[in-house]
């Protein structure tokens, strides 16, 4: 007998206006414990705005998001990943900090956590080439890394603490078969663990571990169901 599962992501009459225009419309999601969900369009459909309402990092003109029942307005931005919220945005800054510094977000937890964020991701064997392993300095006065090995740090970020909610914009972008293998790593990894996710991506390799597929135009959801 299938385990019921609750709602860890409650999405209500989503609607964000920009000088007078609406870039999301009335979105209402509801992502179950578990459960792997995509949202694909246009560019220019309101995917990315979304998720930034999703996340916290603007507020709506209207409607309610919950995560695991609680309205995200109730606590501030800096607790979020503390809450359990993962995030891997479109435009991936690495700050200027260790490796270590950088996945488990200038936290002090157990290192065990930041290496298996970046064995999951396959950076590990990478990392330990560099000159001074983890503890290695990232940004202006740092080490340089390729875009690809940014994007695979960026995951490794989002998914470092095991969230209950993994948010990932366009996580393979820049990623070649290697990387492409690593998030699919990710999503098994998330399927095993009963993180839910929801992910923007057209790929074709993310819609094999898809529960839900929503299509958006013009701020709309005007499609969601099985890919």
């Amino acid at each position: 007998v299938e385990a019921m599962s609750h709602s860890i992501l409650e999405v209500s009459d989503l609607t964000m206006r920009f000088g007078g225009l609406l870039a999301v419309n009335g979105v209402g999601l509801t992502i179950k414990q578990g459960q792997i969900v995509s949202m694909i369009g246009p560019n220019g459909a309101g995917k990315t705005t979304c998720f930034y309402m999703i996340v916290g990092l603007i507020d709506a003109d209207q409607g309610k998001i919950r995560i695991d029942h609680e309205e995200i307005t109730h606590y501030p931005m800096h607790g979020r990943a503390r809450k359990g919220i993962g995030y891997l945005p479109q435009d991936i800054r690495l700050l200027d900090g260790s490796i270590h510094d950088n996945i488990s977000r200038f936290r002090n937890d157990d290192p065990n956590q930041v290496l298996a964020a970046a064995q999951l991701v396959g950076l590990h064997d990478m990392i330990m080439t560099l000159p001074e392993g983890y503890d290695t300095v990232l940004g202006a006065r740092g080490v340089q890394l390729s875009g690809g090995q940014s994007q695979l740090l960026g995951v490794a970020r989002a998914v470092y603490g095991d969230p209950a909610l993994l948010v990932l914009d366009e996580p393979n972008a820049n990623l070649d078969s290697h990387g492409d293998a690593a998030i699919d790593r990710v999503l098994r990894h998330c399927r095993a663990k009963g993180t839910s996710v929801v992910v923007i991506s057209h790929k074709p390799t993310i819609m094999q571990h898809l529960d839900q597929l929503c299509l958006l135009q013009q701020g709309r959801i005007v499609l969601s169901g099985p890919p």
